[in-house]
């Protein structure tokens, strides 16, 4: 099984700490990937590596603009400028996150695990690692719990600004929207999502 090492680790810390933008530029992605796609292989038939990092934004994101600073550095193509990741494919999720959508937690989940399937992530790697934002880290641990057999190639996933006990923000966001993930990040997150924090 293949292991980030502390290095890697440490790298990838800092691309989301401090947003990449005094460390690499990089181009916007094109017209085409403005879905979920792959940044690494660039083609759709390989060759693969075992490992995938997988980049999944949050609630009112992107694929693009949530992983971009405000120099355009793109987080997820700054991994394939650091030799760290060389054994490492990259790959962003795209989906509907928007303060007056309709999906609820469950169509948004469906909507990935549709988009994995067809892009073949967990078939052709060995491990999974994903990064997630917001909602995001949200919607990827319901993934984990809803399609078990996914989780034991994912050993690792980073959460980054991923709400255990709910986002005091979306209570504003509650009063204005029905929108149902808006309303997943309430304060009560922890009774309604599995494997979430009970405080």
């Amino acid at each position: 099984m293949v292991r980030f090492t502390r290095s890697q680790m440490a790298v990838i810390c800092l691309i989301l700490v401090f947003q990449g933008d005094r460390i690499y530029a990089s181009s916007a992605p094109s017209a085409s990937q403005t879905g979920s796609h792959y940044i690494r292989p660039a083609s759709s038939s390989g060759p693969f590596r075992e490992r995938v990092i997988v980049f999944v934004h949050g609630l009112f994101g992107d694929a693009d603009t949530t992983w971009r600073s405000s120099s355009s550095a793109y987080w997820p193509a700054l991994l394939l400028t650091d030799r760290l990741f060389d054994d490492s494919d990259i790959y962003v999720v795209n989906y509907h996150a928007q303060m007056f959508g309709s999906m609820t937690l469950e169509d948004i989940v469906s909507s990935i695990n549709n988009q994995l399937i067809g892009d073949r992530v967990f078939s052709k790697h060995r491990e999974v690692v994903f990064l997630c934002h917001s909602l995001g880290g949200i919607v990827v641990r319901r993934l984990l719990v809803r399609y078990r057999d996914f989780a034991k190639q994912v050993p690792f996933i980073y959460f980054f600004a991923t709400p255990e006990t709910g986002s005091q923000i979306t209570r504003l966001g509650t009063a204005l929207s029905s929108n149902p993930p808006t309303r997943i990040l309430d304060s009560r997150l922890s009774e309604r999502v599995p494997g979430s924090a009970r405080r």
